[in-house]
């Protein structure tokens, strides 16, 4: 009885000690990172019968316990890794955010100092020091720009820097958890079953520092060992065996670094796969922000170097001639050819020479795109952005060769191309670090215009006309436009003369006194009364054809209809046009693609208004339609009703039969008559209706008096005359 008496009081010790030994192990690691508290699980010693009965032989400890919640603990690994994530990516957002909205660091400073130098060099053009300034404004605009494109290419230096710690780190830790792993397995075994739980925490530590890294998710593999993967499935830890992540150039674009797994010589790339911990908000930074801030700042510079350069050559300098470049040109040839960057995975040989022009900065985006070349020739240019694509064809074999889309101009220039290559272009990442200003002195600023505008003195008249701007100075293939053919003046001097308040001829004002139709004419121009009207109608690269109706094998004239007005049969009524058939051909769409032709048929005795809607239905055809016809050499009596009628509308005013005593003796006074009839049409609200208007005026050639009838519809002029019978007109 002594003896069991003694043994359960040791049993009862023995558990006391135990916990007691635990709470101290759990005091004394208070402070220890990662340590998880621990408590005894102490089991009653099975009983002994005796005497009929069961007599207890007091307690055992049946295992030492992690106070732990496996999905407080998964949480934890979770939400470090979206902390870490956001951390990373706001320390390098933040960064990127104070250099641009500092204003002594920023972009705002110079862009003010430069525009408000250039407003004071324009307020007085004269002054070479107001002229010296603008250039000292660009240079240290330019200089701006280069020096926000450096302080961004060292923060993507510090990405870089940043992502191979991370990747360091993950590495190391991987392997310590495949370490512990086996410790943990081999000290089960020993301890038949028993768990290490000082092991455990130091690899649940292990696991939280790597979730700080990267995304991690943990398997329990048995045996007290876990497995993990990172990204969508690929394992970074499996039992005693761990892989290596390793950094190396992208081979779309070797500036960056692409995260792979690295396996002997095989390389598997998982950049795109990380989304999350520190490694995660790096790459999202460099990606999302860093690459969009480069192409931002980039098509800002290039935008702004484009048209100044555009505007700068349209002006006119100290020197009375025309200006150069201000900043830089965009399309210089080391320029175009670094915007192309080819895949380093590319089939050899490496010979592929292209280059990519900006045609019209307008157009540009943010976005890089990807061409891509397939079986046959086929190419494809995708827009990285909405990975739309923009442009697809077959390549001729015949270089160089040209594809344009989005405002810009991609040139196969010479090389092999074979199916499974590919290129990055990137039109405006280097902008910023490749604008510079060119201007050499003061003297070559073009601040002046080398059109001259002036309204006349005697216009009675509210309309208004702008300065003018110059579009162009060359044609597309580069020779001056007639124009600007002398530099430094305009040739012809124009003038813009009112037929009506809603059209207008430009003459040749070479002679003030008689200005003249130019050749070809600009005759009937529409002007829409309240809004910004353009004097010369189209785009630089068309093509503009005027015809009189015999150019294009159609009979000048009208046709005599021997009718009593009263009795005419309008619908008779005939112009002489016969059927034609017209064909266009319009250049292919692709480089090597087939002419496009299109033939139009015009019906019989069409006007011209039917003519040219026939010919506006014709792609890449724009047609206007304009009649006119010419009253002279008036020989009337007036001794027999007079009768003339304009399209079924009289033009000689009678009362009960009487003409009216505000009609001018056509035999007495005929210059007074032509008056009156284009007085009569111009206030006729039928013909205003059709855009009929008529001017009486001098004949160029012979001096005399005229009625010049005008229709801007293109519609046919019918004219009847019935008088005595020697009137002629």
């Amino acid at each position: 009885m002594s003896n069991n008496l003694l043994g359960v009081g040791i049993s009862g010790l023995k558990v006391s000690q135990a916990a007691l030994s635990t709470v101290g192990h759990n005091i004394a690691n208070a402070g220890t990172e990662g340590y998880t508290r621990q408590r005894i699980e102490a089991v009653t010693n099975p009983e002994t019968l005796k005497g009929g009965n069961y007599i207890g032989n007091g307690a055992n400890i049946n295992s030492v316990d992690r106070v732990v919640d496996n999905f407080v603990t998964e949480q934890l690994r979770t939400d470090t890794t979206l902390f870490s994530d956001l951390d990373s990516y706001y320390n390098n957002i933040r960064q990127l955010d104070k250099l641009y909205s500092d204003e002594s660091t920023g972009l705002a400073g110079s862009l003010n100092n430069f525009f408000a130098a250039l407003n004071n060099g324009a307020n007085d053009p004269t002054s070479i020091p107001a002229r010296q300034l603008v250039i000292s404004e660009s240079e240290n605009l330019a200089d701006r720009f280069n020096t926000l494109y450096g302080r961004m290419q060292i923060m993507e230096d510090g990405v870089d820097s940043g992502m191979q710690t991370a990747v360091s780190q993950i590495n190391a830790l991987a392997s310590n958890i495949a370490q512990l792993n086996q410790k943990i397995s081999e000290a089960v075994g020993v301890g038949n079953g028993a768990m290490p739980n000082d092991l455990l925490d130091k690899r649940d530590l292990a696991l939280k520092e790597l979730s700080s890294m990267v995304p991690a998710q943990v398997f329990d593999q048995g045996n007290g060992q876990v497995n993990v993967i990172i990204g969508t499935g690929q394992t970074l830890v499996i039992g005693n065996d761990s892989r290596r992540l390793a950094l190396k150039p992208s081979a779309e674009d070797a500036s960056k670094l692409d995260v792979v797994f690295q396996s002997g010589n095989h390389l598997e790339s998982v950049t795109h796969l990380i989304k999350g911990g520190e490694l995660g908000g790096l790459i999202r930074f460099r990606d999302d922000v860093l690459d969009n801030a480069y192409n931002e700042l980039g098509r800002m510079a290039i935008t702004l170097a484009d048209n100044f350069n555009q505007t700068h050559q349209q002006g006119v300098d100290l020197e009375s001639a025309f200006g150069g470049l201000f900043f830089n040109d965009i399309n210089d040839e080391k320029i175009v050819e670094d915007r192309v960057i080819g895949n380093s995975t590319n089939s050899k040989p490496d010979d592929r020479a292209m280059a990519l022009y900006i045609r019209d900065s307008a157009q540009l985006t943010t976005q890089d795109y990807r061409v891509q070349i397939e079986g046959g020739g086929l190419y494809r240019i995708t827009r990285e952005g909405d990975d739309k694509e923009v442009a697809t064809g077959i390549l001729s074999g015949q270089f160089p060769m040209s594809i344009q889309f989005d405002g810009m101009e991609l040139q196969f220039q010479a090389g092999t191309f074979k199916p499974g290559d590919s290129f990055s272009l990137q039109p405006v990442k280097a902008g910023a670090s490749t604008i510079e200003s060119v201007l050499a002195s003061a003297e070559d600023l073009a601040f002046a215009s080398p059109l001259l505008t002036d309204a006349s003195l005697g216009n009675i008249g509210s309309g208004k006309i702008s300065a003018g701007e110059v579009l162009a100075l060359e044609d597309v293939n580069g020779n001056p436009l007639p124009l600007f053919s002398n530099e430094g003046e305009m040739s012809p001097p124009l003038v813009v003369v009112f037929n009506s308040p809603t059209s207008y001829d430009i003459l040749d004002n070479s002679d003030p006194t008689n200005p003249v139709h130019l050749d070809p004419p600009i005759r009937d121009q529409t002007y829409i009364p309240g809004v910004t009207n353009s004097l010369f109608k189209g785009t630089p690269g068309q093509t503009q054809v005027t015809t009189s109706g015999e150019i294009i094998g159609l009979p000048e004239g009208s046709v005599a209809v021997n009718q009593p007005i009263a009795t005419f049969d309008r619908d008779a009524l005939v112009n002489g046009y016969p059927s034609e058939s017209l064909t266009f051909n319009r250049a292919p769409d692709v480089a090597g693609g087939q002419v496009v032709g299109t033939t139009i048929i015009t019906g019989h005795n069409a006007s011209a208004a039917e003519i040219a809607n026939q010919l506006n239905g014709v792609p890449g055809v724009s047609a206007n339609a304009m009649s006119y016809a010419e009253i002279s050499g008036l020989n009337l009596t007036g001794a027999a009703p007079l009768q003339i009628e304009l399209n079924g509308e009289q033009l000689v005013e009678y009362n009960a039969g009487v003409m009216g005593t505000n009609v001018p003796d056509p035999a007495a006074d005929p210059d007074g008559f032509y008056d009156y009839l284009a007085e009569r049409i111009n206030q006729n609200p039928a013909l205003q209706s059709q855009g009929i208007y008529a001017i009486a005026a001098a004949d160029s050639t012979t001096g005399a008096t005229e009625l010049q009838l005008h229709s801007s519809s293109g519609g046919d002029l019918q004219i009847g005359l019935v008088g005595s019978p020697t009137d002629t007109m």
